[in-house]
């Protein structure tokens, strides 16, 4: 379907049948992006393929805006297109020894954007805005919209704007979700935040999203997760497991029969039993306590006969299960006594 997109496919989903979880250190945060929906996911893996980065305060600045150079950098990063260094100046404002010069020049080529704009200018360091944006990543990923069904529904988008395609394809695939009154706004500015989550939800629907990164970012949160039971944090322990699930979820979207993705959804429902059995017995409720470490030791066992290579991980959430479930029959054994 979108021809870029699905080369990239087959090749990590050939990939994946080789891969085997590695230790990872506790997941990466950002003090202003909360461990929770699509643009928590997408930050991350586009943090984790080198797209872009965070700052050093450790911060993320989502509502930053980005410019037009910016923006072609990290869509042509995204779509792992190699950049060559070029000396043909396409543009007035875009000198040759500048850091973004190689990747407009280059997109120039790819016919990502015209060469002929008004003034023989690109406006590098102007704010891109939600139509262009749309038309960058759209192009780089060549993706040709007149083979969708586009409907133009769109309040503040004419049918003869040179954007309309761009914009209706991203709101028929859930890309961009218009307001409440239909209406998409292309002219406003794109933050860092509404571009990783153009990226990354356009590589989800092209089913492009590579898998051992997925699976990189699932282990990174399930470590998270069996760090933060340990001392006993449970809350961000709850929350770090369920973005571990909708890692590996995402990979068995990519790749449903495959051994080593069915191994990461068992090894997060693993630890989700884990994070169960603490709360459980947090409360008082012995049963659910001893029932939740049980599944999490079987789910875990389970997990390391579907991916041998998983040991290490299925060894220490069983280490962890078990010890909750002798603590829950001591528990259990103490309360009959008391009877």
């Amino acid at each position: 379907m979108f021809t870029k997109l699905n080369r990239m496919k087959k090749f990590c989903t050939s990939l994946l049948l080789i891969f085997s979880f590695s230790i990872y250190s506790p997941a990466q945060a950002f003090t202003d992006v909360p461990v929770a929906g699509i643009q928590y996911l997408s930050v991350l893996y586009l943090i984790d393929e080198n797209v872009i980065n965070g700052y050093n305060d450790g911060t993320f600045q989502p509502n930053k805006l980005i410019n037009r150079a910016e923006a072609l950098k990290i869509i042509l990063s995204a779509a792992q297109i190699d950049v060559p260094e070029t000396n043909v100046q396409k543009f007035v404002d875009v000198p040759n020894e500048a850091w973004f010069a190689k990747y407009v020049n280059h997109a120039v080529s790819l016919g990502v954007i015209s060469e002929n704009s008004i003034n023989d200018k690109f406006y590098p360091a102007r704010p891109v805005n939600r139509a262009e944006f749309a038309k960058m990543l759209i192009k780089t990923f060549g993706i040709d919209t007149a083979v969708f069904d586009l409907k133009n529904n769109l309040m503040d988008v004419p049918e003869t704007a040179w954007y309309a395609p761009y914009l209706n394809f991203f709101v028929k695939f859930d890309i961009l979700v218009p307001n409440l009154e239909n209406k998409a706004f292309p002219e406003q500015n794109v933050s860092r935040g509404d571009a990783v989550e153009y990226i990354f939800l356009s590589l989800l629907k092209g089913k492009a999203l590579i898998p051992q990164t997925l699976l990189n970012l699932c282990e990174k949160h399930l470590v998270a997760t069996v760090e933060l039971l340990e001392t006993k944090q449970l809350s961000p322990a709850g929350l770090t497991v369920i973005m571990a699930e909708e890692y590996a979820d995402l990979v068995l979207q990519i790749a449903p029969q495959n051994p080593t993705a069915k191994a990461a959804k068992k090894t997060t429902e693993a630890v989700k039993n884990l994070v169960g059995s603490f709360y459980a017995g947090e409360n008082g409720r012995i049963e659910d306590a001893l029932k939740s470490a049980q599944n999490s030791w079987e789910l875990a066992d389970e997990a390391s006969r579907l991916n041998p290579g998983q040991y290490g991980m299925a060894n220490s959430i069983k280490n962890l299960a078990h010890g909750l479930a002798d603590k829950s029959r001591n528990m259990k054994n103490l309360a009959e006594v008391k009877k």
